[in-house]
């Protein structure tokens, strides 16, 4: 984005609030994100931006079975990590 002041006969002011030399500013976007518009409309830009992600990258629902499911690994015995119970402190 840049911008410039228009070229205007030079008239006297007692003061300037907003500097009128040219500027110009850049913005890095995201991943995946793009600029589908931009307009300026009394003096406020407004860019409007687009994020499309690959389908490799968008969130997946899993089924999770519930019921009479079984394992045909043997589950892991739960071991709890809190030291009162791992025989650490004694009463």
């Amino acid at each position: 984005m840049s911008g410039k002041k228009d070229a205007a006969p030079e008239a006297e002011y007692l003061y300037k609030g907003i500097g009128t030399r040219a500027f110009e500013r850049r913005f890095n976007l995201a991943d995946y994100v793009t600029v589908s518009g931009a307009r300026l409309k009394n003096g406020l830009l407004t860019v409007e931006l687009l994020r499309e992600l690959p389908e490799a990258m968008k969130p997946r629902r899993i089924a999770i079975a519930t019921g009479g499911a079984t394992w045909s690994e043997p589950r892991a015995r739960a071991t709890s990590r809190r030291p009162e119970t791992a025989g650490f402190f004694r009463s």
